[in-house]
């Protein structure tokens, strides 16, 4: 198992558990005398993570038929077609992030 599986895997469940704890409800946040702001921050910086794990898995999901480890190999013998196709990646992750940033500000603004 890869690393990066252990990271988002564990590091989702963190952060669901964390965004549970600083729920506006619990208000286990605003009830402290003083760092609410800091830990608001840190959180914002640690939901991250979870966006990370969703873009990875949507790549994994949707082109599982790509091994982009092959196309980096094949990149100073053929740098015109992997290349391409590197930068077609890239674009297509670029606009599941910008969904993936929509939906979550709209959820925000609910």
């Amino acid at each position: 198992m890869r690393f990066r599986f252990v990271f988002l895997g564990l590091g989702s469940i963190l952060t669901i558990l964390l965004m549970v704890l600083i729920d506006p409800d619990m208000a286990l946040i605003t009830d402290l005398p003083f760092g609410a702001g800091v830990i608001g921050i840190v959180v914002a910086l640690i939901v991250s993570i979870l966006y990370i794990a969703i873009l990875h898995i949507g790549r994994k999901g949707l082109l599982d038929y790509l091994d982009l480890e092959t196309l980096f190999r094949q990149g100073p013998e053929t740098a015109d077609s992997a290349a391409r196709k590197l930068i077609a990646v890239g674009l297509m992750m670029i606009a599941i992030a910008i969904t993936i940033l929509a939906a979550s500000i709209s959820m925000l603004m609910k």
